[in-house]
């Protein structure tokens, strides 16, 4: 059995029973990766599935429409060019 979730606080109310959890990851969103109760879930044998990994196809054509609403984008371009890397590349490596 598994739970879809959206932020690291709902986290707090799951029952250890679950054997699966759904949670957003991308370049952009990585609170999953740092938070201490995903963690302890984890050790607890909850697997971890990651979703949003293209945080909704903004990271795989990022245009300046779409960094000009989403300056935390720019990171994101500087970090491909930075390493001669695609879009697609990039937001695979998380």
């Amino acid at each position: 059995m598994g739970v879809s979730v959206y932020e690291v606080q709902e986290l707090e109310s799951i029952d250890t029973n679950i054997d699966v959890i759904q949670a957003p990851l991308s370049f952009i969103n990585r609170q999953f990766l740092t938070s201490e109760k995903a963690w302890e879930l984890n050790s607890e044998g909850v697997e971890f599935q990651a979703r949003s990994i293209f945080h909704q196809g903004l990271l795989l054509n990022p245009s300046q429409d779409i960094a000009a609403r989403f300056p935390e984008i720019e990171s994101f371009i500087k970090f491909c060019s930075d390493r001669g890397i695609s879009f697609l590349e990039a937001a695979l490596s998380i």
